[in-house]
């Protein structure tokens, strides 16, 4: 997906990058510690969710990390009815 908000958190600091037209995203000079990183979705990607949801990095000095998130869909069961009362289904 193109133009997904990236944000790293330490707890202090936010960076943020977008991803390009293949869907990946950098950061540069990225400072030594513990960090998290988010995909941020927009309202109109609300169809999927996040596999993982976060993902945690100890970034090292001169390191590199390769991360990859997949977009997911989220599966929703419909049911229709004639009239009556709707009943929650077996599997939900």
């Amino acid at each position: 997906m193109r133009g997904v908000r990236i944000e790293l958190r330490n707890g202090v600091t936010t960076l943020h990058t977008f991803t390009d037209s293949s869907g990946a995203f950098r950061f540069q000079r990225v400072p030594a510690g513990d960090w998290t990183l988010l995909v941020l979705l927009t309202r109109a990607e609300t169809d999927d969710r996040l596999d993982p949801p976060a993902v945690r990095l100890a970034v090292e000095p001169g390191g590199a990390d390769e991360v990859v998130v997949r977009s997911v869909p989220i599966v929703r069961h419909i049911q229709f009815s004639e009239g009556g009362v709707l009943q929650p289904r077996d599997d939900e």
